[in-house]
């Protein structure tokens, strides 16, 4: 997911400086915002509906775990500024409390660009043989009533223009 935030924020007409420091944000919060995560299949969660498939305690571990993981790094001395809310925004929810389909319309910029890419790069390893195409034509009609269908397009535009893989995989 650094690299699909990587690519999202270089095809940014932002100055130079903004792009790099919300680029050291974005990897560090990447890094460490899922790291509490015992298991594969609880990574793989990205919905309230994906929570279903686990026990209670195993969903008490998913619905908290954002909002552990930005209080923990408070502690640490060189956090970037903000990371601590991205982290807790990472699943589209304010509190850094359960999931949500849609990142509300209040989270942080960096944080709907984190959910979208993990969200994307996840589709990617689990596609099966399945053609970059079609990952991406699904991912993109997924959010087609998203509130953030701007960053949607966005984040497609700059993975298609960066991806020598999606041409040759039409």
């Amino acid at each position: 997911s650094s690299l699909l935030c990587s690519q999202y924020v270089e095809h940014t007409d932002w100055p130079r400086k903004q792009k790099d420091d919300l680029m050291e944000k974005l990897v560090f919060s990447a890094f460490f915002c899922d790291m509490n995560l015992p298991s594969d299949e609880m990574l793989m969660a990205r919905s309230e509906e994906d929570l279903l498939n686990f026990n209670s305690k195993e969903m008490d571990i998913l619905n908290s775990h954002a909002q552990k993981i930005a209080e923990s790094l408070k502690t640490y001395p060189n956090i970037p500024q903000d990371v601590d809310k991205i982290i807790m925004q990472h699943h589209g929810v304010m509190n850094g409390h359960g999931y949500t389909v849609f990142p509300w319309g209040g989270t942080a910029l960096a944080a709907q660009i984190l959910f979208y890419s993990q969200d994307l790069a996840l589709r990617i390893l689990t596609a099966n043989g399945k053609k970059l195409g079609n990952v991406l034509a699904d991912f993109e009609s997924s959010y087609v009533e998203s509130p953030q269908i701007e960053i949607v397009s966005k984040f497609l535009k700059s993975f298609k223009e960066t991806s020598s893989l999606s041409s040759s995989n039409n």
